[in-house]
């Protein structure tokens, strides 16, 4: 599997995007960040909707309105 994102980093931010993605790329992501004094995490919970799901809720809606 190949993981396609661009990481950029600027005055102590750190930003992940993914390129492309997919609702295969849906998950938990982690981030961690150590140093001589310690380390520190977060994490996240991304959630990525195919364009068929999208499609399908404004169908939906429409119906039912």
């Amino acid at each position: 599997m190949k993981y396609e994102y661009n990481m950029t980093h600027a005055d102590g931010l750190v930003t992940m995007e993914i390129v492309d993605c997919k609702p295969e790329d849906s998950g938990k992501y982690r981030c961690v960040a150590a140093n001589m004094d310690g380390s520190d995490e977060t994490s996240c919970i991304v959630i990525v909707e195919g364009m068929s799901t999208v499609l399908l809720l404004y169908i939906l809606q429409f119906v039912l309105s």
